[in-house]
């Protein structure tokens, strides 16, 4: 499973070791019956349309994104054994421990956008510039 850092446009990082989850069984079981999730990490669901706490132990903050990496939506401490769906536009969701969402100010004022900085195998090979649907540009740094 690839693991990447997310960061706003402004630089400010969301987390810095998120798996990403394409298929349907990963993300059935990607945190069910973990004990916790890390501060640091987090779970990016692609492509996503809602998530469940089914089976999970702790509380998560869940931000739902485009598939330009735009925030749509934030909920803040879900806890177990709750579904959500998510607002229209979602493409992609991204879930955090509990309390990252205070903690690194994300907002869905003016619509922010996501970085995407890739790291793996923990060096960064080229950078490309990418200006999404919002016209705030993004980096995405690609291996």
């Amino acid at each position: 499973m690839r693991t990447i850092a997310l960061r706003t446009a402004e630089g400010r990082f969301i987390a810095h070791e998120v798996r990403i989850v394409h298929s349907l069984a990963a993300r059935w079981w990607a945190l069910s019956g973990e004990r916790s999730l890390p501060s640091r990490a987090g779970l990016l669901l692609s492509p996503a349309r809602g998530i469940h706490t089914l089976g999970m132990r702790f509380a998560i903050d869940v931000v739902f994104l485009s598939r330009q990496m735009r925030v749509l939506g934030l909920v803040s401490r879900v806890p177990p054994w709750r579904v959500l769906l998510a607002p229209r536009g979602t493409g992609r969701v991204l879930e955090l421990a509990a309390g990252q969402i205070a903690a690194t100010a994300l907002k869905t004022i003016s619509g922010w956008n996501v970085a995407l900085l890739m790291i793996w195998p923990a060096r960064v090979i080229s950078v490309k510039p990418m200006i999404a649907a919002s016209d705030v540009p993004l980096m995405i740094c690609t291996m």
